[in-house]
């Protein structure tokens, strides 16, 4: 159970950082906290759901949220048939 639990905070590390919403970086803060966490721990199963139970409720949102912001870079109106081109300066 405890690799199970481990794989996935790793892969909602992973998928955290790529900062696609402020979820993420909040994950990634804790993330780094539990990783300070003594082994003792974080020993027994008890004690490691119990120290780790934030960041397993947010894994799903982590994983499964989309982006808030738009992931492309291209100029607004660019190849836009209803903008007129910039005149060469």
């Amino acid at each position: 159970m405890l690799v199970v639990l481990l794989a996935l905070l790793v892969i909602a590390a992973a998928a955290a950082l790529r900062a696609r919403s402020p979820v993420d970086l909040v994950y990634l803060a804790l993330a780094a906290i539990a990783a300070c966490l003594a082994p003792n721990a974080t020993t027994s199963l008890r004690d490691a759901l119990r120290n780790t139970s934030l960041l397993v409720a947010l894994a799903a949102f982590v994983i499964a949220s989309p982006p808030l912001r738009p992931t492309w870079t291209a100029r607004r109106g660019a190849g836009s048939s209803t903008v007129r081109p910039r005149s060469p300066s």
